[in-house]
């Protein structure tokens, strides 16, 4: 047996025609690797074995490293997208690991090829030999484009939305988003208020633009050079709108004076003393009233006791005596006046207008349009809070004087190119894809 095999897998080696010799050696070699193992398991081996399985594994092993090092070559000789695949057909699966030569050829036919091509060259390579070559971002490129100029679409618009939907689907792309589009923006309008300001932008480039230049010159001096999309934007000045709702009187009191009045505290002081004095005076008398015999045990506890108790009447006349000293019999009392102040709820808004002129590359075409750009809050507003409302601080901290709308209205309008930018976008793709 060790002999026919390897007859069989030498006659497969010797064979002229590629396909033949391929279909023959991709039958043969796996029979030979059986036998090989199913023979080296056996616990022992005659000489004319061991001598068989010496034969059969060097022709085994020689045909093997000959077929991985023609791989390369061999692929592009039969193509890449040709059917059956190379892989179907090629006696060994290549492991690929000094082909880095045939990067350059497989990208060069992965650029030309078509979706459907590139969809069952991965389906067929994509765990083996693309990244084994490093191609797969490539693969993945090469798959957009191949999209973009099957389905004949010359707008960056069209181009982006292929994108995203590539990528829906498992095929990636590397790099931003924004990549091939400059915004070209004038300076902001001069205003008294509200001054427009935005922040440079992270997804996309940009340049100012001199106040007297227009698109047209923009184009003819060459500035879109190398753009996919240039986006001119010029901002209007900002358009401020109120709306007020729930105007409302709200009732409340200040303090108009003061008035002199008695102070009850005097009185009860008055009352207190006077019973600590009575309280005292009926102390003593008891005391006096006492003559128990001093030697005796009840004496000298009765005496004691008595002692103890004057001594707390007196205490009491004394901070009675105190209290009434430090309380004035005339107070100062608040007058209170009611007054009502205005309460009211006011929405803001500001409204900056964004016109844009997007110049395609692709299609060589301008188109306009503008998108707002809004700024907005509501403000809880008190008006007429006097300051000798006892309330006041409590009224003012839940709600804004006038001015503080007015503050708001004059700040600056902080806004980004990036956030624009996608506004922009979104508004052109309703314009030109209708969605």
């Amino acid at each position: 047996e060790l002999g026919e095999v390897r007859a069989r897998l030498i006659l497969a080696e010797r064979e002229e025609g590629q396909m033949r010799r391929w279909k023959q050696l991709k039958a043969s070699l796996p029979e030979a690797q059986a036998l090989l193992a199913r023979l080296r398991a056996l616990p022992a081996q005659g000489p004319l074995t061991v001598e068989g399985v010496t034969q059969l594994s060097a022709a085994s092993s020689r045909i093997g490293q000959g077929l991985e090092a023609q791989a390369p070559q061999a692929l592009l000789d039969h193509g890449l997208f040709s059917e059956p695949s190379f892989a179907a057909l090629y006696p060994v699966a290549p492991r690929w690991r000094d082909a880095a030569a045939l990067a350059a050829p497989v990208e060069q036919q992965l650029a030309a090829a078509s979706a459907r091509q590139l969809e069952v060259f991965r389906k067929t390579y994509g765990a083996s030999l693309v990244p084994a070559l490093g191609l797969t971002s490539k693969l993945n490129a090469a798959y957009l484009e191949a999209r973009i100029r099957e389905s004949g679409a010359t707008s960056y618009f069209a181009k982006r939305l292929l994108r995203e939907r590539v990528t829906k689907e498992g095929w990636p792309q590397i790099g931003k988003p924004g990549e091939g589009v400059l915004l070209a923006a004038w300076p902001a309008a001069e205003t008294e208020a509200s001054p427009y300001r935005l922040a440079a932008p992270t997804a996309v480039a940009i340049k100012l633009m001199d106040a007297e230049k227009t698109p047209g010159e923009f184009i003819a001096a060459g500035g879109a050079q190398g753009y996919e999309l240039v986006v001119f934007l010029r901002s209007a000045p900002p358009e401020v709108e109120r709306v007020e709702s729930q105007v409302r009187q709200v009732g409340s009191q200040y303090q108009s004076g003061v008035r002199r009045v008695r102070n009850p505290a005097y009185a009860d002081a008055v009352n207190e003393l006077r019973k600590a004095e009575a309280q005292l005076a009926d102390v003593q008398r008891t005391v006096a009233n006492s003559s128990s015999d001093a030697s005796s045990t009840l004496g000298a506890l009765t005496a004691m006791v008595g002692a103890a108790t004057q001594i707390a009447a007196e205490n009491r006349v004394s901070a009675a005596q105190s209290q009434l000293e430090e309380t004035p019999q005339i107070i100062e009392e608040a007058v209170m006046a009611a007054y009502s102040y205005t309460a009211r709820t006011v929405a803001v808004k500001q409204t900056v207008s964004v016109h844009y002129a997007v110049y395609d590359a692709g299609t060589g075409k301008v188109s306009s349009g503008s998108v707002d750009r809004v700024n907005s809050k509501q403000f809880e507003v008190a008006d007429g809070v006097r300051a000798d409302d006892p309330g006041s601080e409590r009224i003012l901290r839940s709600a804004s004087p006038s001015q503080a709308i007015e503050a708001w209205i004059n700040a600056p309008i902080n806004d980004k190119y990036d956030s624009v930018w996608k506004a922009v976008l979104a508004d052109c793709q309703q314009r030109i894809l209708g969605i």
